[in-house]
């Protein structure tokens, strides 16, 4: 539901891939969200920062594909480069070109031009969507290989949420509660997870999820952390 009495200026919504749980909204929804900004002239910004890594079906439309003067379409070459490359880039309403252009200008001057020029010949070669169709290759299987591992070291007392896209699963595991204390210990064991709580506005509903990662993880990481886990959480 949207709220009546409520007119933003602004909505900022992942509908790809939320993060952490993974979640994607739904054609339905998306509509009623670019309905929504329509009546109350606001607009949303859409972050779309890892849906080129989508493994079942294909990616859904774009907020931005429905309505080009109510959405800022926001994408990122962090995920499927590297972080240090430090380039994203927006796609705008017309009316908002030369403000944006200001803010960014006041905000750092202008992104590295060796890395734009780079990377533009990167993209005009076809060299980046073959690479992205290669990634996309490895990740999906990394995933698959985590998915399996899960099921033959916790069986049915694990529940996995958000592994459709992206590069990481929330797991839920039975009885347990990931204090600060088990995190802190599983660390020194050699396992970093990250508690969904952690980035949870309303505290207790997600204590018993981690958050696991598999992009850079191979088959060999997997066995030996999941052991691991599977030890240090006295699971028999």
């Amino acid at each position: 539901m949207f709220p009546n009495d409520r007119k933003p200026a602004l909505i900022f919504v992942t509908p790809s891939h939320q993060f952490p749980m993974g979640g994607t909204l739904s054609v339905k929804r998306r509509l009623e969200l670019v309905e929504f900004a329509r009546k109350n002239g606001c607009f949303i910004l859409e972050d779309d920062y890892d849906s080129e890594f989508t493994y079942e079906g294909f990616p859904s439309n774009s907020l931005f594909e429905f309505d080009t003067e109510h959405v800022i379409y926001a994408g990122t070459f962090s995920k499927i480069m590297f972080p240090s490359l430090r380039l994203g880039y927006l796609v705008v309403p017309n009316e908002l070109v030369l403000q944006i252009r200001k803010w960014k200008r006041l905000s750092d001057h202008h992104s590295n031009s060796i890395y734009q020029l780079a990377l533009m010949r990167f993209i005009e070669s076809g060299d980046l969507e073959r690479h992205i169709h290669r990634m996309k290759r490895v990740y999906k299987k990394r995933r698959d290989n985590l998915l399996s591992l899960l099921q033959v070291y916790f069986g049915e007392k694990v529940k996995i949420y958000g592994f459709n896209a992206g590069m990481h699963i929330v797991a839920e595991f039975e009885d347990i509660v990931f204090t600060e204390e088990i995190i802190q210990h599983l660390l020194k064991c050699g396992i970093y997870v990250v508690p969904v709580e952690k980035h949870s506005i309303l505290k207790g509903n997600h204590s018993n999820q981690i958050i696991l990662g598999y992009a850079q993880l191979d088959y060999e990481d997997m066995v030996k952390g999941l052991e691991i886990l599977k030890t240090r959480l006295n699971y028999s």
